[in-house]
């Protein structure tokens, strides 16, 4: 995901399903997805993650018969993104790191800093860089239509 604003956006997709199991299925992927669906008003709060920030989406679900299949509409209605400051500080930490590891040939005070450099880069790409993840919107639609194939979201 880009900085752009994901407001207003639809995503939809088409389930080989009628609208009770759609609506199960919805429920089942809300919960394992760590989402909040009030089936009765139609939103569907959910957690999203795009690199460095993580946030929440409140979307408006529609679901409309399409012949034996349902057609899922989510459309996103608000949106709050936080930046992961944790995450953020181990980046600065190994980058500092790095650049003692990088600069020593420059600076010989450095030499004592060099090993200590490439543990806090390496320690920085295991905690950080190397857990990011980004999903969306489509991501939980895909979600739900592995909840109607019974295979329960295992890539």
């Amino acid at each position: 995901m880009s900085s752009e604003t994901l407001v207003g956006r639809t995503y939809g997709r088409v389930l080989a399903a009628g609208d009770a199991e759609a609506r199960a299925a919805l429920g089942r992927a809300a919960e394992q997805w760590g989402a909040e669906w009030l089936p009765a008003e139609g939103t569907l709060h959910l957690p999203l993650s795009a690199g460095l920030r993580a946030g929440f989406v409140s979307c408006q679900t529609r679901l409309a018969a399409a012949g034996a299949a349902t057609e899922v509409t989510l459309t996103v209605g608000a949106e709050r993104w936080f930046l992961r400051r944790n995450a953020v500080a181990v980046l600065v930490i190994g980058a500092l790191g790095g650049g003692a590891a990088l600069l020593w040939p420059l600076w010989p005070g450095l030499t004592p800093l060099a090993p200590l450099g490439a543990v806090l880069v390496l320690t920085a790409w295991f905690l950080v860089i190397s857990r990011l993840t980004t999903n969306t919107p489509d991501d939980f639609l895909r979600l739900v239509d592995d909840e109607l194939a019974g295979d329960g979201g295992a890539d």
